[in-house]
């Protein structure tokens, strides 16, 4: 069995890159708005839509994929729970844009800790493709954040590991990103070594679920992306495998470089708070 390389760390990325509206006042705040133009700076989804641009739908009202050319489409998906995700907005100190150029650092809308599930090692514990099945079966309800405890957790895992067992069924080309930027402890790695380490770690996690998926939804595509260093790594499901068929730079999307001086901004801010 393949083993996680010690010395890989991982981190959520900061909430105004992850959660949609997070800055009030931003319309921009939007991480579908990066990942376009992440498809649109890579090379092989320029050939998958024969040189065309991606472009985003005027709406989403009927389930329209986030990214289309003449050519090809595909449908961005964040993979991480709902419930840690809600805990992130709630739990993080927030910003909002008062006239454009000035921003304000506001308190968190809650203070303390929530248990959350953490979905890829949640995965971890899925085995084969019946306990999926006996997931998407099940009749667990949400367990609202504020009467979640370290009790009563075992309810909302299966929830939000449902939630992204029925995104698996979508009959679209899928881009599944995972919202964490990877690094090494103490350690530097040439960009090639990094990209099979992390793959590694990848198909500890989600291996399964794509292959699931694949009975299910054989003729499209599905892609996995996550961030290393100051690239994007893009990650294919092939044969059985993850295979690596792009790095994009982060500086290809403006949107995503704008963001990462938010992160600057929030750590300086939140360290004048306490909150770090």
């Amino acid at each position: 069995m393949t083993e996680i390389n010690k010395k890989l760390r991982s981190g959520l990325l900061p909430a105004p890159m992850i959660i949609k509206n997070y800055v009030e006042g931003d319309e921009n705040c939007n991480y579908e708005k990066y990942l376009l133009e992440i498809v649109n700076a890579s090379e092989i989804f320029k050939l998958l839509s024969g040189g065309k641009e991606y472009t985003a739908p005027d709406n989403e009202a009927h389930g329209e994929n986030d990214a289309n050319s003449e050519e090809y489409s595909l449908d961005f998906e964040l993979v991480e729970s709902s419930s840690y995700l809600e805990a992130y907005k709630q739990y993080s100190a927030g910003i909002e844009v008062l006239v454009p150029g000035v921003k304000m650092i506001c308190e968190s809308r809650k203070r303390g800790s929530v248990p959350v599930t953490k979905l890829h090692c949640a995965l971890r514990d899925i085995k084969t493709f019946a306990q999926i099945e006996n997931i998407l079966n099940s009749e667990s309800k949400y367990v609202p954040m504020d009467t979640r405890t370290i009790d009563n957790i075992d309810e909302q895992i299966p929830v939000d590991m449902k939630t992204f067992f029925k995104v698996l069924h979508k009959n679209k080309n899928l881009l599944l990103f995972i919202p964490e930027k990877f690094s090494f402890d103490g350690e530097d790695y040439e960009l090639s070594e990094a990209i099979e380490i992390i793959k590694d770690a990848l198909s500890v996690d989600y291996l399964l679920s794509l292959e699931y998926r694949k009975t299910k939804i054989a003729e499209k595509d599905t892609f996995l992306m996550c961030v290393y260093d100051k690239q994007f790594l893009i990650y294919k499901y092939e044969n059985g495998d993850l295979v690596i068929k792009e790095a994009v730079p982060q500086i290809k999307s403006r949107t995503y470089t704008r963001y990462r001086a938010y992160l600057e901004w929030c750590k300086e801010a939140k360290a004048m708070l306490g909150e770090e």
